[in-house]
């Protein structure tokens, strides 16, 4: 009965400040425009109702009303608070049901609102949280196009790790979105980075089995087979990894189309590190290009959504060399 009470006081304070707010930063001087303290007044008031609405578990209302101080704050140039009031408002519209659009185009403000102070290193991380959004909501192209805006900030505030975290989302989609070539160049990317870095050089091993998997899968049994040798170059830590272990088999697996290969590979890695949905989705692939004969073409199969992979673990973060 407390809790009740609580929430629909919260409530009543949240529309008389909601009163108060509309009432505040329209009033003009002739021709001018309101100024900008009291805009600020008027973005105060709403953001003031928002947290009350909050409190009563409005998330609707609190949405709107954050994001009516955001667009006061915007108006009032103050781009920081902007920002922080837009990201308010996703994450309420969050809570909504049906509300996925509205939180995906206040994220998107707050991060355009976050780029027009400045705040590069803001602006990437919720780009990525945009992307992770996305693809959470099974839009891979739109997740994809907000990993590359992540990493492109990151880069440009001279966060390398941070880049590779964003790379290392968009390269599997890349790969069940028909576009294996450009996932290979990210998985690779981030390989040369970790593999020059102490702290991550083991992680590099991993990226670089991704790469070599996407390879088979197009398929282009050429691909794969020249670069398993430059990646042996490329990672002094690679030569009788069991990642080493598991591309030779798959390779020589594919050059003698040997299904059971194939398979008794997947196998024997998965005993040893368990495949994350990402990776069984990908050999299985493999494998139905040596069922079909197609390992002798390069057509691509069928991209699929990662929502749509099966049951399975949560996939990994590509972090460390314990990754598979």
């Amino acid at each position: 009965m407390v809790g009740r009470d609580t929430n629909d006081k919260a409530e009543r304070k949240a529309f008389q400040l909601l009163q108060q707010a509309k009432k505040t930063g329209n009033k003009k001087l002739g021709f001018l425009p309101a100024s900008s303290n009291s805009l600020e007044d008027r973005a105060e008031l709403f953001s003031d109702a928002g947290n009350q609405f909050k409190i009563a578990q409005k998330w609707e209302r609190a949405g709107e009303a954050f994001l009516e101080a955001a667009n006061a704050y915007t108006k009032a140039k103050s781009g920081v608070i902007a920002n922080q009031m837009f990201n308010n408002a996703a994450n309420c519209f969050k809570q909504v049901p049906g509300g996925s659009d509205q939180a995906a185009s206040c994220f998107e403000r707050a991060a355009q609102a976050a780029l027009d102070a400045g705040q590069f290193f803001k602006a990437a991380k919720l780009y990525k949280e945009i992307g992770e959004f996305y693809e959470k909501a099974g839009d891979n192209r739109k997740a994809l196009d907000n990993y590359s805006e992540a990493a492109n900030y990151y880069i440009a505030e001279g966060q390398e790790q941070n880049a590779n975290s964003a790379k290392l989302k968009a390269a599997p989609l890349q790969a069940l979105e028909g576009q294996p070539l450009l996932s290979i160049q990210t998985f690779e990317e981030v390989a040369r980075s970790s593999a020059d870095n102490n702290l991550t050089k083991y992680s590099a091993r991993g990226y670089l089995m991704r790469a070599l998997i996407v390879a088979l899968t197009i398929p282009d049994v050429e691909l794969a087979t020249s670069n398993l040798s430059e990646y042996r170059e490329l990672d002094p830590n690679l030569p009788g990894s069991r990642e080493d272990q598991l591309m030779e088999k798959l390779v020589q697996a594919a050059q003698e189309e040997d299904e059971e290969g194939w398979a008794q590979a997947c196998a024997d890695h998965d005993a040893r590190a368990r495949l994350d949905r990402w990776m069984t989705t990908m050999l299985l692939r493999g494998k139905e290009k040596i069922e079909s004969g197609g390992m002798a073409d390069d057509s691509l199969p069928a991209a699929q959504p990662a929502h749509e992979l099966g049951e399975g673990d949560e996939d990994e973060e590509f972090v460390n060399d314990d990754v598979l």
